[in-house]
């Protein structure tokens, strides 16, 4: 039971963290955008070249946050696989009693993580 808690766990985990840095690559996106479309004609050298090392360092991040965000879907696959292979997590269950005690489990388990309020 504790096996398949953390896999859930881990699945979620990951995935809200795909999510932030989907978001932080939206951002980068937007920003680098508009560094384009702030370049001008009329920009003196050390301006351009100010506007270049920025860009630059936009695009090095927007590929940083792509291969953190292809790494992190293919955890989430593989954990998802992993987890739909084994039978469901309640056809381990023959009686209500063994019920019982993994759900007293989950609780306990769902009490302790909870911080104090």
């Amino acid at each position: 039971m504790n096996e398949e808690v953390n896999v859930v766990l881990s699945v979620k985990e990951a995935t809200q963290s795909r999510d932030v840095l989907i978001n932080d690559r939206k951002v980068l996106t937007r920003e680098l955008n508009a560094l384009k479309e702030g370049m001008r004609g009329t920009m003196s050298g050390a301006e351009m070249e100010e506007h270049q090392d920025k860009m630059k360092k936009l695009k090095e991040d927007l590929q940083v946050r792509t291969e953190q965000i292809s790494q992190l879907q293919k955890q989430i696959a593989n954990l998802e696989e992993d987890n739909s292979k084994k039978s469901s997590r309640f056809d381990g269950f023959k009686t209500l009693t063994e019920a019982k005690i993994a759900l007293e489990h989950l609780f306990d388990k769902q009490v302790c993580t909870q911080p104090p309020t």
